[in-house]
């Protein structure tokens, strides 16, 4: 599998998903070493549980808490908290 093909990784019930546009894969990698694994690439942290191939991201709005709303590829919503806001709009250029 190419990176290019994950839209984001997700940690539920202590195990850590992979989602591509048709398939979801489990793998034995914590989030945090997937983080470091991709921290020179398109994806980012956006969540305690999660991290998003931003390429993969094909709109974003903003709610009144100071969260973000991403619209994935695959139609799902994904919320990055304010804690990675920042990080999101430096990684986007914005």
């Amino acid at each position: 599998m190419d990176y290019k093909d994950i839209i984001y990784f997700d940690t539920t019930d202590r195990k850590t998903f992979i989602y591509t546009i048709d398939k979801v894969y489990e793998t034995n990698l914590k989030l945090y070493q997937l983080e470091d694994i991709l921290k020179n690439t398109s994806f980012i942290r956006s969540s305690k549980s999660m991290i998003l191939n931003i390429n993969k991201i094909s709109s974003l709005s903003h709610t009144f808490s100071g969260r973000m709303i991403a619209t994935l590829v695959n139609d799902e919503k994904a919320e990055i908290s304010r804690n990675y806001v920042q990080l999101l709009k430096e990684k986007l250029g914005i």
